[in-house]
């Protein structure tokens, strides 16, 4: 019933009713994934032993370069090069604990 009194206000003195749109629930979803992957990014991106590429195999240089999943989401690998197992281990260990904390 307000919103009806509010439209005929509205129209009655000629202010432009304005209707925002919200997004959908998938836009709400990719902006989410593309928000958490650009965090993630920032904060192991710059690690000489991490490496972002597509699931295609191209690297990510920047988070402009996400292309969309056939999902609409955001598919990406985290590539880690080390000298050693263990130093991987320990570079997936902090990765997995930024990611499950998130504390990017």
């Amino acid at each position: 019933m307000i919103q009806v009194v509010i439209d005929w206000v509205g129209r009655r003195f000629g202010r432009p009713r304005v209707i925002e749109a919200l997004p959908s629930r998938s836009e709400m979803g990719f902006r989410f994934q593309r928000e958490e992957f650009e965090k993630l990014f920032n904060a192991v991106g710059h690690w000489a032993s991490v490496e972002f590429f597509t699931v295609r195999g191209m690297p990510i240089d920047a988070v402009d370069d996400l292309p969309l999943g056939p999902d609409g989401g955001i598919d990406g690998v985290i590539r880690i090069t080390t000298q050693s197992e263990r130093g991987a281990k320990i570079i997936a260990g902090r990765i997995r604990t930024k990611i499950i904390r998130q504390s990017y």
